[in-house]
C-alpha cells in the first residue's frame, strides 16, 4: 500500500514544478469513487498511465490544477485515511530525486508552495537540493530538514590526515555490491577517495572504473581502470564549469570556507564542491578537479 501512496503523493508534488504531466483533475475525480471502494490500485496506475501519456504543458496544469489544489488534497487525504483504515498503519511517504532540481525550482517547491505539500496527512519524507541549506528560503525548511552530510574523509584543512571511519564506510558500500577479490587494494583506496564521501560519485567510479577493466580484458580492477574514472568525471565538469567557477574552486580549496550562496550554490548542486561537518559545516572540492586547477 505503501507504493501507491507514495506514487500518489509524487504525483502531487509534481503539479507545480515536475516535468511529469498530469491528467486534468476532473478526470481523477471520476476514477476516484469507483476505486477508492473497490481497487485503490486500479486508480494508481490508471492515473499514472495517464500522466505518462499526455502532452500537457505546465502552464496548463497550474491552470488545472490550482483552483481545485485544496480539492486534490482533499482526496489524497482520502486515500491515506483509506489506506491506514484498511492496513492499521501509519503512511509514510518517502519522495526522492527532489534534490535535483535548481534553486530556483527548489525556491519554488520548498518556499513559494510550503503549505501545499505539507497538506497531506500522513508523514513524509522529502529530497532537497543542498544549495536550498544556503538560501534565505531555508527558513521555510528549517524546523523540519534533517542533515546527511557526506561522508568525511578527511579533517577541514589537511588533506593529508586520512578519517578512517570514512574510508571504512565506502569500503562496505563498495563491497557490498561487488567482491572485494575484483579490485587491486589501492585502486580500492584511490577510488574511495575519488568518491569524496558521496555514495553517489563512489558507485558511478566504480562503474566506470569496472567497464574500463572489462574492456581491456581484465578480471580485476586496477588503478589504473579507477584513473580512467576520474578523467570521466573531470572532464564532465570541464563542460558545465564556467570562468568565474575555477577562482572560486581555488578560494574553498585553499581554506574549505563556505562563502555565500551567490557564489557556491550552483557548484554545490553540480558536485564541483561538497559540504562536510566536522563540529561546523565546512566545504571542499571534488577531489578530481584538483589536476585542472593549477594548485
Amino acid at each position: 500500500m505503501l507504493v501507491y501512496t507514495r506514487v500518489c503523493l509524487i504525483n502531487f508534488a509534481t503539479l507545480f514544478f515536475g516535468n511529469d504531466i498530469v491528467e486534468r483533475v476532473s478526470e481523477e475525480e471520476s476514477s476516484f469513487e469507483t476505486s477508492v471502494g473497490g481497487g485503490i490500485r486500479g486508480l494508481f496506475i490508471s492515473v499514472m498511465a495517464k500522466i505518462r501519456a499526455e502532452d500537457t504543458t505546465r502552464k496548463t496544469i497550474r491552470e488545472v490544477i490550482e483552483p481545485r489544489l485544496s480539492e486534490l488534497i482533499d482526496k489524497i487525504n482520502s486515500i491515506i485515511a483509506d489506506i491506514e483504515g484498511r492496513e492499521g498503519k501509519n503512511v509514510l511517504v518517502i519522495i526522492d530525486d527532489l534534490d535535483k532540481p535548481n534553486l530556483e525550482q527548489a525556491t519554488e517547491i520548498f518556499y513559494n508552495n510550503q503549505t501545499a505539500i505539507t497538506q497531506p496527512v500522513c508523514h513524509i519524507v522529502y529530497t532537497v537540493p543542498i544549495s536550498m541549506f544556503f538560501a534565505p528560503e531555508f527558513t521555510a525548511i528549517r524546523e523540519t530538514r534533517f542533515l546527511l552530510p557526506n561522508i568525511k574523509l578527511h579533517v577541514k584543512n589537511d588533506r593529508t590526515s586520512r578519517y578512517e571511519p570514512g574510508y571504512d564506510l565506502l569500503k562496505t558500500f563498495i563491497f557490498k555490491r561487488m567482491k572485494e577479490d575484483l579490485i587491486e587494494p589501492d585502486a580500492v583506496d584511490l577510488a574511495t577517495n575519488m568518491g569524496a564521501g558521496v555514495f553517489r560519485e563512489s558507485a558511478r567510479i566504480m562503474q566506470i572504473a569496472a567497464d574500463s577493466a572489462i574492456e581491456r580484458g581484465r578480471d580485476c580492477i586496477t588503478k589504473e581502470d579507477v584513473e580512467k574514472a576520474g578523467q570521466e568525471i573531470r572532464s564532465d565538469f570541464k563542460r558545465i564549469l564556467k570562468t568565474d567557477d575555477y577562482v572560486i574552486l581555488k578560494e574553498l580549496y585553499e581554506d574549505n570556507e563556505i562563502r555565500g550562496i551567490e557564489k557556491i550554490g550552483h557548484l554545490l548542486h553540480n558536485l564541483s564542491v561538497l559540504e562536510y561537518e566536522n563540529g561546523e559545516n565546512w566545504c571542499d572540492i571534488h577531489p578530481t578537479l584538483v589536476k585542472i586547477l593549477d594548485i
